[in-house]
């Protein structure tokens, strides 16, 4: 069910990248996912899921001081470093070293990774999370979209 309900985020991203608000269109969206095969206990979870997300994000200002500074050193605790693959924790930190996420918005990523409740979080769910939480941040329309033209350029180079 983990997949699926993974495969419902990822589809609801796809809203929020083109400017839908999912929660005014929510009938719609899920009546779509249903129309697709989605159970409604998947749809449900991925909608509580992004719900949480909306009301968890942190004010992007929330930069740490030590950030600020230029040291910012992420260490992962050994429950982040048992669900968080090597390549996922990797590319966490090559988000963050390339100045798309900040400090404040790399912990969310890892928070809602952690809520996944899942055995395990690789790249390609650690993309789908990071989008979610950037496209919901305080973050400006530019850094949204320079956010999203990382993703889509990476993921032109992984497919080709």
């Amino acid at each position: 069910m983990f997949e699926r309900v993974l495969a419902v985020i990822s589809i609801i991203s796809q809203y929020i990248i083109e400017d839908i608000d999912v929660f005014d269109q929510e009938m719609e969206i899920v009546e779509d996912l249903m129309s697709l095969g989605f159970e409604p206990g998947e749809i449900e979870a991925a909608f509580n899921w992004i719900a949480n997300l909306s009301q968890g994000i942190k004010g992007g200002d929330e930069v740490l001081e030590a950030e600020e500074l230029g040291r910012y050193v992420r260490i992962f605790t050994a429950e982040e470093k048992r669900l968080l693959t090597n390549p996922a924790r990797g590319y966490l930190m090559k988000l963050h070293r390339l100045d798309l996420v900040n400090a404040p918005l790399l912990e969310e990523i890892i928070d809602q990774a952690i809520l996944l409740d899942t055995p395990a979080v690789g790249v390609e769910e650690i993309k789908m999370i990071s989008t979610m939480v950037v496209m919901f941040s305080q973050s400006g329309a530019e850094a949204k979209n320079r956010f999203l033209q990382f993703i889509e350029a990476d993921a032109e180079v992984m497919y080709h």
